[in-house]
């Protein structure tokens, strides 16, 4: 009997070790597989994030185009707030006409490419947009906007929407470091306070507070629009 019971200790010890030697192996092989899956997964995840990449650099790019490519069309064009323009009265000859009344510039039909009119929130008056074909013209236009002072007419530069409303903030920073009496302006949508300029992000995280008076307290610096547009400048 102890004999049979030793074989049959032995094949069970057998058995055991060949249960063992395959739950080991089939263990190894699932984990194996699975390591594969999970490299499969990360390499696609990874390419998934490097087309995203592209995509986004692609759009970010077309996107700086498109806007290099408006404000290049609207760089020879001006806008005239203010106008207005009496009943069935040519649109073209009236502005051409304002303008050299106003301003002193002799502005000839074949210097433009068109004028359009638009309505404003100022009632019973329009704004006119000129397209300039020569920016050497234009220029001549704006250096003479000094003579506006006083008027209700003002002239500006035609920017995207993009520019306004960078603008409108450099405008909110200006306005404000005015008020502390400082030496600012705009040009060139960048913010100049004394020898530093600043663009419409930038200007965000500037403390106005930290900045010295130039002035005495009791003065303010306040030019128009128009003054500082005779100087290429807001």
């Amino acid at each position: 009997m102890s004999g049979q019971e030793l074989t049959n200790t032995e094949l069970f010890d057998k058995l055991s070790q060949v249960i063992l030697t395959e739950s080991s192996k089939t263990k190894s092989e699932l984990k194996e597989e699975i390591q594969k899956e999970n490299k499969k997964i990360l390499d696609s995840l990874l390419l998934q994030e490097t087309k995203i990449e592209q995509l986004e650099k692609t759009s970010r790019s077309l996107e700086l185009n498109h806007k290099l490519s408006d404000r290049k069309q609207r760089r020879n064009n001006l806008i005239i707030f203010g106008l207005e323009i009496p009943e069935r009265e040519n649109l073209i000859d009236f502005v051409l006409k304002k303008v050299d009344d106003l301003l002193g510039v002799n502005i000839l039909p074949n210097d433009i490419n068109n004028i359009f009119s638009f309505v404003t929130s100022q009632k019973s008056k329009i704004a006119a947009k000129i397209e300039f074909i020569s920016y050497l013209k234009k220029i001549s236009v704006l250096q003479e906007v000094g003579k506006l002072k006083g008027t209700q007419i003002f002239i500006a530069n035609d920017l995207s929407y993009d520019d306004r409303q960078e603008l409108k903030v450099l405008q909110e920073y200006l306005k404000l470091a005015r008020s502390k009496n400082l030496n600012a302006k705009i040009r060139g949508l960048r913010l100049h306070i004394d020898d530093t300029s600043y663009t419409a992000t930038e200007v965000k995280n500037l403390d106005i507070n930290a900045f010295s008076c130039v002035v005495d307290d009791n003065q303010r610096l306040s030019q128009s629009t128009n003054d500082d547009l005779a100087d290429g400048e807001t």
